[in-house]
């Protein structure tokens, strides 16, 4: 009997009746007439031969990519683009991605639905994120900018997965990005190079690695030019990501000592480091130097445009299409180096 529900099954899926996720096992014992002492030997055929995914206990088994409909040509792959924002919006750089990945020739073989759900703090957000990709019906999941929490979760989520930025360290998952450390180190030698000596590189709450990461790049760069690194003044760490604990770590830095230049992480931060200055009565470049770590597109309509760098969403759009292409044999990383761009706020220091 099995056999029999193994090979109708089979039919089913080859005809486009079934998928992108099987019913349950009830649902199929209504549909068959049989009971699920015949289904599962049949679904668990059907997994071994390939045709079947079971992505893990209590989740529901999916068609494998590329089992034909009933046109005899592949089932378009539905890629689901997770995001995950505070404010609930998408990002400029994912939008972009998104965009070029929809409108390239080999889209007419992709679903690329891109999603932003509101962050919060709580673990139960692994739960939804879950259902959301299960709901989905997708074959293979991108994060974008995860958290460690999203890609612990994306890592073991039961589909192919992608990581466009965050921090992948210790997770066997492939990235997409620009590199981070090459960015620091690019914006360090620059301001040392130009006169800068009391550089102050502040971050929030970020993951272990990529601390380490950029205090490396810190302590290696003030190395080369002869300058002492004072990783309290040069290096502060706030408590907490959100606007009022960088205006509280800002005022204390600038009134310990006032630095004369800041290398700040993201496009976020310096907006919210602009109104600290202007609280302070400085400006950039006359005080202080600046430069922000992220993408100059972002920055045009700020005055001056600060130094920053061509983090072109293109280039990273290609890597992404190539990874679509095949999923699961595509597990390599593409981590890009970033072309500096210089702008008008910073300004050459006597040493």
């Amino acid at each position: 009997m099995s056999k029999r529900v193994e090979s109708a099954l089979e039919a089913a899926i080859k005809a486009g009746e079934l998928g992108p996720q099987l019913p349950g096992i009830r649902d199929l014992e209504s549909m068959l007439g049989v009971s699920r002492t015949s289904i599962q030997p049949a679904l668990n055929a059907l997994v071994a031969k390939g045709m079947l995914v079971q992505a893990g206990p209590r989740r529901r088994i999916r068609v494998a990519n590329d089992v034909g409909t009933g046109s005899g040509k592949a089932a378009a792959r539905k890629i689901l683009m997770l995001e995950s924002s505070k404010l609930g919006s998408r990002m400029m750089i994912s939008t972009v991605i998104a965009a070029s990945l929809a409108n390239r020739p080999a889209a007419k073989n992709w679903i690329i639905d891109h999603q932003v759900i509101k962050a919060d703090q709580s673990r139960s957000n692994v739960k939804r994120w879950q259902r959301l990709l299960d709901s989905s019906g997708a074959d293979a999941l991108i994060v974008v900018a995860g958290t460690r929490n999203t890609l612990d979760w994306a890592s073991g989520c039961g589909v192919p997965v992608l990581a466009l930025g965050g921090d992948t360290s210790g997770f066997p998952i492939p990235a997409v990005g620009y590199d981070s450390d090459a960015m620091a180190t690019m914006a360090l030698d620059r301001l040392l190079a130009t006169g800068h000596r009391d550089i102050c590189f502040p971050l929030g709450v970020r993951s272990p690695s990529y601390v380490g990461e950029m205090e490396r790049a810190m302590i290696d760069a003030f190395a080369r030019h002869g300058v002492g690194f004072q990783p309290k003044l040069h290096f502060p760490q706030w408590h907490s990501n959100v606007p009022e604990a960088w205006r509280e770590g800002l005022h204390w830095r600038f009134g310990s000592r006032r630095p004369d230049a800041l290398v700040l992480a993201n496009v976020r931060v310096y907006q919210t480091c602009l109104g600290v200055l202007m609280e302070l009565g400085l400006k950039v470049p006359d005080d202080l130097s600046l430069v922000v770590l992220g993408e100059q597109s972002e920055l045009t309509w700020f005055h001056p445009i600060p130094a920053s760098f061509d983090l072109d969403p293109l280039r990273l759009a290609d890597k992404i299409a190539s990874w679509i292409d095949s999923p699961k044999n595509e597990q390599s990383s593409f981590i890009l180096q970033p072309k500096w761009l210089d702008g008008g706020s910073i300004r050459e220091r006597n040493s």
